[in-house]
């Protein structure tokens, strides 16, 4: 695994507890009532704004998996899929604005929700989470607890 940066070049990718610059600012509530839909089966939370990931919450093992390289590549594929993606898939399949993307992985599911022109919401879960994924993605994109800044 890569080293962690200690440089003074931009940052992309933040955790809540190590980073006081934010791209968003998120109630404590969200967090919580994330841990009461899905318990144990959330492994992160992040908002993403253009190429910077910031995680609100993130599983101890989850985070022990990726390499700070990892997280940056996630930074820069979130800002990629907001910029250029979301805006292409909803003029080539014509249904409206897209609220949210689902991706299904052997051992964990992502729910990408576009909050504004290129910001969001990811969440990570556990495979075996116990959630209507449509219902789920629905009642985040509604939360009112981001505030880009």
């Amino acid at each position: 695994m890569d080293e962690w940066p200690n440089s003074q070049r931009e940052q992309r990718v933040s955790f809540r507890e190590r980073d006081e610059s934010r791209v968003a600012w998120v109630n404590g509530d969200l967090i919580e009532w994330l841990l009461d839909e899905v318990g144990d089966s959330l492994c992160a939370m992040a908002v993403y704004q253009r190429n910077k990931l910031e995680f609100e919450y993130i599983r101890d093992d989850v985070r022990d998996r990726y390499s700070h390289g990892d997280f940056e590549a996630m930074a820069e594929e979130f800002g990629l899929d907001g910029a250029l993606g979301d805006e292409h898939k909803e003029r080539l399949y014509c249904a409206g604005e897209l609220n949210f993307v689902v991706q299904g992985f052997d051992d964990g599911t992502f729910v990408r929700v576009p909050l504004t022109e290129y910001g969001g919401l990811f969440v990570a879960l556990d495979r075996d989470a116990e959630v209507s994924l449509p219902e789920f993605a629905e009642r985040l994109r509604s939360v009112q607890s981001i505030e880009f800044l």
